[in-house]
């Protein structure tokens, strides 16, 4: 299983990406997609896919659907969202939902996630 993708890599709070570069789609919060802003609170949004990966045993999000009916979906305004299967724990799935709001600024910093990590029973 991939846990990391380091072609985005950079140290700094915003990057503004050109549009030649080939993006993971599935990862992108919506507002990359749209803005091409990427931010801490996009990284939150793609470390809400990585748990999805995690606790699906490194399940591909969206599966079987196109990187374009991804990015359709993701900037339709119908704020689409995978389903998280039933079997993810509660607080895991509670935290997924939080990582991918729609507001930026809605969505739990780092710090936030690791407090909620280190809470739940099974770390």
């Amino acid at each position: 299983m991939k846990i990391c993708d380091f072609g985005l890599s950079i140290k700094s709070e915003q990057l503004e990406n050109e549009k030649e570069i080939q993006l993971p789609t599935k990862w992108l919060a919506p507002e990359a997609i749209k803005l091409r802003q990427f931010t801490t609170k996009s990284d939150v949004w793609a470390f809400g896919v990585l748990l999805f990966e995690i606790f699906t045993d490194g399940n591909e999000p969206y599966p079987g659907q196109s990187n374009a009916e991804v990015r359709e979906k993701l900037t339709d305004g119908s704020l689409f969202r995978m389903e998280i299967p039933l079997d993810i724990p509660p607080g895991i799935a509670e935290l997924i939902k939080k990582c991918w709001l729609e507001e930026p600024k809605q969505r739990p910093t780092f710090r936030e996630i690791y407090r909620t990590l280190t809470k739940i029973s099974f770390l």
